[in-house]
């Protein structure tokens, strides 16, 4: 999905729930990509976008396994229960 500004972007989140590493560009808030190892988040020019595209093609292990990361990472920070953990967890910060 390269972009040069994107808010959150929900087609980069159906993509890793449904196991699908990511490529988009750093115009978007996904730098947890990159943290996660489920995708890729280059410049948004087309020579970093040639450049990352021929390292995705690359390895097929890797980007199954980045599939799988990518489906983790959206199961525990993006679902209900996981938001629900980090928002009790900010507010008994606050109450200390």
């Amino acid at each position: 999905m390269p972009t040069y500004s994107e808010n959150f972007g929900i087609v980069v989140a159906e993509a890793l729930a449904s196991m699908t590493p990511v490529l988009t560009t750093t115009g978007t808030p996904w730098q947890g990509l990159v943290e996660n190892q489920c995708g890729w988040w280059c410049e948004p020019n087309v020579d970093d976008l040639e450049a990352t595209f021929h390292r995705v093609i690359a390895d097929e292990a890797k980007y199954l396994e980045m599939g799988e990361r990518g489906r983790e990472w959206i199961e525990v920070d993006f679902c209900w229960s996981g938001i629900a953990k980090s928002m009790e967890a900010f507010y008994q910060r606050i109450l200390r």
